[in-house]
């Protein structure tokens, strides 16, 4: 990877040869589960909000992790589940997939660190004092694996073995000086690294900087809150920044100075991606954008509705943006232009389904998105074949 973004489809896809995959026209809903708990003393079923997006892993099946704590690996057509596991937490931060350990890393609400192989069976785990919401960052060159927690701390763990390497205090946000109850929760945002084993992590109104071994290398106050994870862009050395302000930030890694300050006109709650050299961020109040990374220069602005707050961005393995609109549904748009390219449906034979989509879709190259909501579903979309749809193009007329 050059770009690395909180949702980058690798960190959550086993690698796979593309597929004959039409990425351009809408996938269609392939198969769904509806996770549920059972209360004990009473038998009731009730729906558990899945806030994290799954892992896909071809030939395997679907890692899905939900609010009540449960860690299932799905048969890859969401038909039985293979194991599961619980966790006495709650599950936010979305798990990563270790592709050549062929291990999967979770992180709880409750500090639980922890990797699981295939078989669901614990490798390795390790805890921490505070919550994680973050998801998992892993640099597997140098065997490391950072997560932030509560209490604005970043942590260093060896990937191999889940053993600290090193603790890393975070500057904590303004108000926690007039007593505020909430300073205590942040970090929100996921670390992520660059090609150089570098990590990158918001916390409070700070962008901050650290080595491979914790040595803080430089920080940015912003002036305003960062809920957003950062992104990085190895081709441009550049390190992206989303705040509550609706100001985008691009960091000159080379000179550690600001390039360009966007102002996008909305709150930014969404974590950015990156697609040769442009920015995509998506403001709460609707608005998608991209930002040339060098010149900070705005290439389109497309409305997509209210409602965009933490679904983050992602993009097709051909570059193009998808994000979750107001509607509740997976929207692509084109990455040079922000033109319509399509938008799935997830209407579903139940009574009060609620088909409104919530967490990141993850897009694996063999042709399957998984989309998760809050309402209890789990989504699977299939895309249709180059060669079917060339065959539609065409436009031959068949008599009967």
């Amino acid at each position: 990877m050059t770009a690395w973004y909180r949702h980058h489809p690798a960190l959550r896809t086993s690698a796979g040869a593309p597929a004959d995959v039409c990425w351009r026209r809408e996938p269609a809903l392939a198969a769904y589960r509806r996770i549920q708990f059972t209360v004990e003393d009473t038998g009731a079923q009730v729906d558990v909000p899945v806030s994290a997006t799954p892992v896909v892993v071809d030939g395997v099946g679907v890692l899905v992790v939900s609010d009540e704590g449960c860690v299932r690996l799905f048969k890859d057509d969401l038909s039985r589940v293979f194991w599961q596991r619980r966790v006495p937490a709650t599950l936010y931060a979305s798990p990563v997939y270790l592709e050549d350990a062929r291990q999967f890393v979770i992180a709880s609400q409750g500090g639980h660190v922890a990797a699981l192989d295939l078989l669901g069976e614990v490798r390795w785990l390790a805890e921490v004092d505070q919550p994680i919401y973050g998801s998992p960052a892993v640099d597997v060159a140098r065997g490391a694996l950072y997560v932030t927690s509560f209490g604005q701390r970043l942590f260093g763990f060896d990937l191999a073995t889940g053993a600290l390497r090193w603790r890393a205090e975070l500057p904590a946000p303004w108000a926690a000086a007039i007593g505020s109850p909430q300073a205590a929760r942040d970090p929100y945002a996921s670390p992520v690294i660059d090609g150089d084993g570098n990590v990158y992590v918001t916390s409070a109104e700070h962008v901050n900087a650290f080595d491979p071994g914790g040595r803080r290398r430089w920080r940015l106050d912003t002036g305003a809150t960062l809920r957003a994870s950062p992104a990085v862009d190895d081709a441009t050395r550049t390190c992206v920044a989303a705040s509550v302000a609706g100001e985008l930030w691009l960091i000159d890694l080379g000179s550690r100075s600001v390039r360009h300050r966007v102002v996008t006109g909305g709150k930014l709650l969404a974590s950015p991606a990156i697609g040769d050299g442009v920015a995509f961020v998506g403001t709460e109040q609707g608005r998608i954008l991209a930002v040339d990374l060098v010149t900070g220069a705005p290439r389109w602005s497309r409305e997509v509705g209210h409602g965009l707050d933490h679904g983050s961005l992602t993009v097709t393995p051909p570059g193009d943006v998808v994000c979750v609109t107001a509607a509740g549904n997976a929207l692509c748009l084109d990455a040079a232009s922000g033109a319509f390219v399509w938008e799935t449906s997830q209407v579903v034979d139940e009574p009060d389904h609620d088909r409104r989509l919530n967490g990141t879709p993850v897009i694996a190259p063999s042709g399957v998105m998984m989309a998760t909501s809050y309402a209890g579903f789990v989504y699977q979309f299939r895309f249709r074949s180059r060669a079917s749809v060339d065959h539609a193009r065409e436009g031959r007329v068949v008599v009967a």
